[in-house]
């Protein structure tokens, strides 16, 4: 489902069921789910995202940078 809007929690809640860690709680998770939303949308070209995961097997930490965005994902 292609959403522009931020989606009721339970409509994310939803979306997540089945795939979280109850240790934490539901309540962060959903939370931030629903705050993304209020970011501007990224869309990367396919062939970007391809040859990012083919690089991250050669990479100590993960780190994109796009249009003054930027993620990092340690390894370890």
């Amino acid at each position: 489902e292609n959403e522009q809007h931020s989606p009721s929690k339970d409509k994310i809640s939803d979306y997540l069921s089945g795939n979280l860690c109850r240790c934490t709680g539901y309540r962060p998770i959903l939370d931030a789910a629903q705050k993304a939303y209020d970011y501007p949308r990224v869309v990367l070209e396919r062939q970007k995202i391809i040859d990012v995961l083919k690089e991250i097997r050669t990479l100590p930490a993960l780190h994109l940078n796009d249009q003054k965005q930027q993620f990092f994902a340690p390894k370890t």
